[in-house]
């Protein structure tokens, strides 16, 4: 458990380093004599002010991120959600033993609390600050429309792949070089989506 959190910690460091860096070039104010006369240099500069912006809220945004999975990994969110999908299962009168099945309930869990924690941050980038730079062609309702949408086509898609993957790692199909098979699919699956 302390090596997984470890490598989530360095992992998100690394990421919070690139986005350092990445923030400090959207601070220039001066235009690069490489755009010198394809930019107009306030065009250039109300490119730089919505970069900051977004750079900031991407700040924020990935600080909660890495909090929520150390979190996930420190309080045992993922058992958790393993064990309500059986209880969804339970209900439904379908038997909780089933683990294809039961992956498939606790993923579609999983997803429905991303979506759910996933809400504010979209509707502050939409509807804050794309509408601040005049952006945001989107009203409250097509907002969440898209975002039935996603999570159905989400669904859909993913659903499918994930029992794929699961049956192919639990009958362990191509012996010990199943993994191959695992690539092959999500390789394959990429391709095609």
């Amino acid at each position: 458990l302390h090596t997984m959190v470890g490598f989530v910690l360095a992992a998100g460091v690394f990421e919070l380093y690139l986005d350092v860096r990445q923030h400090l070039n959207f601070r220039v104010k001066k235009l690069p004599p490489q755009l010198v006369g394809v930019i107009e240099e306030k065009d250039f500069w109300q490119s730089q002010e919505y970069s900051l912006a977004k750079s900031r809220f991407g700040f924020v945004q990935s600080l909660f991120s890495l909090t929520e999975s150390v979190c996930f990994l420190l309080f045992g969110a993922l058992p958790f959600v393993w064990s309500l999908a059986g209880k969804v299962m339970a209900a439904a009168s379908i038997d909780p033993d089933r683990e294809l099945v039961r992956s498939l309930v606790a993923s579609i869990i999983y997803d429905f609390y991303e979506g759910l924690v996933g809400i504010p941050f979209g509707l502050y980038q939409h509807f804050v600050l794309e509408e601040r730079f005049g952006f945001n062609k989107m009203t409250l309702k097509q907002f969440f429309v898209d975002l039935g949408k996603q999570s159905l086509l989400d669904l859909v898609l993913s659903g499918p792949l994930m029992v794929a993957l699961l049956w192919l790692v639990k009958r362990r199909v191509g012996g010990e070089f199943f993994f191959l098979w695992v690539w092959l699919l999500v390789i394959g699956f990429m391709f095609l989506v």
